[in-house]
C-alpha cells in the first residue's frame, strides 16, 4: 500500500479525475475502432 501512496503523490481528487478521463478515452477509442471495423469489414484496418 505504501508503494501506491508513493507512486500517486499529490491531490487525490486530481488523480481520480485523471484516471476517470483515461477510462473514458479508452472506451471511446475502443468504440471508434469497433465502428470502423463494422462499417468497413476490414478487421485489420483500425490496427494498421
Amino acid at each position: 500500500m505504501d508503494l501506491i501512496k508513493d507512486l500517486f503523490k499529490g491531490d487525490k481528487v486530481i488523480w481520480i479525475i485523471f484516471l476517470f478521463l483515461c477510462l473514458i478515452s479508452i472506451v471511446e477509442v475502443f468504440s471508434a475502432a469497433s465502428t470502423l471495423t463494422y462499417k468497413s469489414g476490414d478487421h485489420w484496418g483500425p490496427i494498421t
